[in-house]
């Protein structure tokens, strides 16, 4: 077995954005502000990595057999985030934080203009989304040696 504990990554948050729109320009730019070069912390990455390895012969050939399975607790480990902007005028629940069972006026199973929680105001502010990478990973395989 396998464990791995590190402190998180600094990385350099997003602190806010603007449009810039400049005269006889028909489209606009983007921008976002960041804050301090690796200002941030990601969450602390841990993981357990477990396995058997069974050594045999293979006509006459050391070989090895073995059964891993890669983050064994399915630990979501942060990647990186994902910075996005939502809207609150386009009838969607961008923030995510829309429930079924306590939202849904309408009683279709998803988030309509109207409704608690679409369209709010705090829509409009860029959110942080994480991404994980690696769930649980179950493999197996062989090794012949020459």
């Amino acid at each position: 077995w396998k464990w791995t504990w590190q402190s998180g990554q600094a990385f350099t948050p997003i602190l806010g954005y603007y449009v810039e729109k400049l005269p006889g320009d028909p489209g606009s730019t983007f921008s976002t502000i960041p804050g301090a070069r690796n200002s941030g912390r990601y969450p602390v990455y841990d993981r357990l990595d477990i396995g058997v390895v069974r050594h045999g012969k293979f006509f006459g050939r050391d070989m090895d057999i073995f059964f891993q399975i890669i983050n064994s607790y399915n630990k979501k480990n942060i990647f990186i985030y994902i910075y996005k902007l939502g809207s609150t005028n386009n009838g969607k629940d961008d923030d995510g934080d829309w429930i079924e069972k306590d939202h849904d006026a309408n009683g279709n199973g998803q988030p309509d203009v109207g409704e608690i929680n679409v369209d709010e105001e705090d829509e409009g502010r860029i959110q942080e989304d994480p991404l994980s990478l690696f769930p649980i990973i179950p493999s197996i395989g062989f090794t012949i040696y020459f």
